[in-house]
């Protein structure tokens, strides 16, 4: 819990800074942002699904606007995690890890379900995958912390980030612009048309590609080298807003994106002297060209397929394609009430190529397809505004299928510089089928003139069922769906390996009801305090990534294949208060968040060293979460605007007993080698700094009567160190990170066009922000990217 010291302080802090409101007299703000209303006023945010005013949210939560978003170029989620404190985005080859609080996505199972929680325009997605299509052309971005279980259900345990993209507009315009990046040689080019298309009907559309040569150079050989990782995305999406009648009105938004990435970011960065001796040998013998510095920088060897593999020859490479329906329904009933309808419908085909042992040798190669499809529904009917309060109360409905395939091949020549002649493959399908209920509402009640309680609760049921199997076989034959029977006298791959053919079917069904109860107290025009109580609840699962069944054959299921569901419970403190003077809005939390058998994926120590370590998932015991928050916007005079943020925080994990050790760990190193497990009760959370703090401006200036203006801004992102690996293998924490990132735009007339250049790690810092046991005992990971700039030209009609 949070110390009492830290408690009764912010507590106090908190009743002096109530106290100084009260005495403040409620003002009409008058605006002070360039010719409007007042940029606080302006913020709105649907966290509880109907539009209410910043203030008016008992929650703590950061808003992003469109207008900070496209100064700064953020299209992607890890950037914008550098201005939003207490989140943590690390992109890894199979997508995006984000905790909020220290808790979050810590599987790089494309499977897995998400403690973060993304909703698209109403739309909740299921898989971290299909984050890349909803992220662009963004009105704002709500990012709440803490577990949602009311309104978004299951699978939002540590927090949700809530994207509203930009609707049609009620006359026509458009625009269109390119950019380019000087250290990636990336170009980026989009163009947008929205306005009416006929009495009742309006439309956008909006088309945006980029295409990056990367920022690492990869070295086959010391007189080649290339770029990487070098990708091209292709994004889009059509929106249509239809008003039938005067109290109905539909929304269908379609998107698409094509996503194809050559290369990785991914090095090995440490290397022990076992992996440099064989890097030696395999020089001397031929088996590569060019060995890798083993240092965290931006240069690293190439890697290749195997040649007669069930994979094939091939570089590095990610593709993604999938596209996502949202069809909503308002329907305003009689008396004020309000029906709504949210169908929609997700879908995407994946491919991953990479290699096992990242290296230049054709030694060890993973090749992974995926598919997934996924149908929700949901119906709430929510109450207009009474003297008592209002109601929200609704239905959901979700199924869902994702078939998953995984080739590996070994050519154990190359890994054994020849003395094993044997090279075989491994083939691994799996087939998950879902299906998921919810009933939810909540009650505001004003009990009072200034006293509101709001009660809801979610109940939520999941039945899940999967059929996952094993072959192996000759190099080039386990794709041959082959019987169990006739596999497993094939001895040569599981001798080598420690894998081995299984073929394992499991169902289960989970469920839980998940209350919530806030008490708000409007202790003035201008300000209100809360405390809340909230559940959350993340349904069990299996892994995908277990190479080896259980002791009793191939049909036992082995450790960490089925895992339980985790809940938590939070209770947070916080104050909304707005300056109507000084313009000025500042939140501010404290919270504590506990979590019972929190799923942790970790990496288990191989039965063999010629492969990498095992990925399982376990149940912890428990952990805590606690800490401050504070956000604060200012519009500082009618040029300039500030933001800031800071957040500490306290993650552990309370007992966690039965953590699988990391490869290589010993007695000493507080491994208990004979059950391949270690005690992490009382360590850090991975992903989970204990400060982060953030500061912004944004000033605009006119240029005399030459009708143009200048824009600048800057933004200085700060997190404290973090272990980044769940084994907590030596060597796998990330320093302290500031992050720096500039922009500075000049503005024609009405912004008919504007000439924008964004600066991004100004500090050129190069961080550690993925870390990994690899091939040998070596380590891979991944660093920052590098300091860029990029220049942008958009014109706007």
């Amino acid at each position: 819990m949070i110390s009492n010291q830290l408690f009764v302080s912010a507590v106090v802090g908190f009743a002096l800074v109530v106290a100084s409101a009260i005495n403040t007299s409620a003002l009409a703000a008058d605006g002070a942002e360039r010719g409007g209303s007042s940029a606080i006023e302006e913020i709105v945010v649907t966290a509880r699904k109907r539009e209410e005013s910043f203030v008016d949210v008992p929650a703590s939560l950061t808003v992003v606007t469109a207008q900070q978003l496209e100064a700064y170029d953020t299209e992607q989620l890890k950037e914008l995690a550098h201005t939003v404190p207490n989140m943590y985005v690390q992109q890894t080859n199979s997508g995006k890890q984000i905790s909020i609080r220290g808790l979050g996505n810590v599987s790089i199972n494309s499977h897995f379900d998400q403690a973060v929680g993304l909703a698209v325009d109403g739309l909740s997605l299921q898989r971290q995958a299909t984050w890349e299509l909803g992220y662009f052309d963004v009105e704002r971005v709500e990012i709440l912390r803490g577990p949602q279980g009311s309104y978004f259900g299951r699978n939002t345990t540590a927090g949700l980030i809530n994207v509203t993209t930009k609707g049609a507009s009620e006359e026509f315009e458009g625009s269109v612009s390119a950019a380019y990046e000087d250290e990636t040689e990336e170009q980026v080019y989009k163009a947008s048309l929205s306005g009416p298309i006929a009495d009742r009907l309006g439309g956008r559309i909006v088309v945006q590609n980029r295409d990056s040569a990367g920022w690492m150079q990869s070295t086959p050989s010391p007189f080649w080298h290339r770029q990487q990782p070098k990708f091209d995305e292709t994004l889009g999406r059509l929106t249509l807003e239809w008003a039938p009648t005067d109290n109905v009105e539909i929304s269908s938004k379609t998107a698409f994106t094509d996503f194809r990435m050559e290369g990785t970011n991914v090095q090995h960065i440490e290397c022990n002297p076992g992996f440099l001796g064989w890097q030696g040998a395999a020089l001397a013998l031929g088996f590569i060209n060019n060995p890798d510095d083993c240092t965290p920088d931006d240069r690293r060897s190439g890697s290749a397929g195997i040649t007669g593999g069930i994979n094939g020859d091939g570089t590095d490479r990610r593709d993604f394609e999938g596209w996502m329906q949202t069809v909503t329904v308002e329907w305003d009933l009689a008396n004020e009430f309000t029906l709504v309808s949210v169908t929609g419908y997700q879908e995407y085909d994946s491919f991953a190529n990479f290699p096992a042992s990242w290296t230049e040798a054709r030694s060890a190669t993973a090749q992974t397809s995926n598919e997934w499809d996924d149908f929700s529904q949901e119906v709430r009917i929510m109450s207009p505004d009474f003297d008592w309060g209002s109601f929200v109360a609704g239905v959901f409905y979700n199924t869902a299928d994702y078939d998953h395939i995984q080739g590996v091949d070994f050519n154990f020549p190359e890994i054994a510089l020849g003395a094993l002649p044997f090279a075989g493959s491994a083939l691994k399908t799996m087939n998950r089928e879902q299906q998921s209920f919810a009933v939810f509402g909540e009650v505001m009640w004003n009990f009072s003139e200034d006293w509101t309680l709001t009660l809801g609760g979610r109940y939520t049921q999941d039945e899940k069922d999967i059929h996952i199997f094993q072959t192996l076989g000759p190099l080039g034959v386990a794709d041959d769906p082959t019987a169990i029977e006739v596999a497993s006298p094939f001895i040569g791959l599981t001798a080598l390996t420690g894998w081995r053919p299984f073929d394992l079917r499991d169902d289960d069904e989970f469920s839980d009801f998940t209350p919530s109860a806030t008490l708000e107290w409007s202790f003035s025009d201008n300000g209100n305090v809360y405390v809340s109580y909230k559940e959350g609840f993340k349904s069990g699962g299996y892994d995908q990534g277990i190479s080896r069944h259980g002791p009793g054959g191939p049909n036992d299921p082995p450790i960490g294949f089925a895992f339980d569901s985790e809940k938590t419970q939070a209770i947070e403190v916080g104050l909304k208060l707005e300056f109507p003077e000084q313009d000025m809005l500042l939140s501010a939390a404290i919270f504590t968040q506990e979590f019972t058998d929190l799923q942790v994926q970790s990496y288990a120590p191989s039965e063999s060293a010629l492969v990498t370590p095992n990925l399982i998932t376990r149940n912890a015991a428990d952990s805590t979460s606690e800490g401050i928050e504070i956000d604060l916007l200012w519009q500082a005079s009618e040029n300039l605007r500030v933001n800031a943020g800071f957040a500490y925080l306290d993650a552990t994990y309370d007992s966690f007993s039965n953590a699988p050790c990391f490869d290589g760990q010993t007695e000493a190193q507080g491994c208990d080698v004979a059950n391949d497990v270690q005690d992490l009760s009382g360590e850090t959370l991975v992903m989970a700094p204990e400060v982060s703090a953030t500061v912004g401006f944004m000033y605009y200036a006119s240029l005399g009567n030459s009708g143009l203006e200048l824009e600048f801004g800057g933004d200085l992102g700060y997190r404290s160190e973090a272990n980044i690996a769940p084994n907590y293998q030596p060597g796998s924490e990330s320093d302290a990170l500031t992050m720096i990132n500039g922009t500075i735009a000049l503005k024609g007339q009405g912004d008919r066009w504007v000439l924008r250049v964004v600066g991004r790690n100004l500090l050129d810092e190069d961080v550690l922000i993925h870390h990994q046991t690899g091939f040998l005992d070596a380590y891979i990971g991944a660093i920052t990217p590098p300091r860029r700039f990029q220049a942008q030209l958009t014109f706007n009609f």
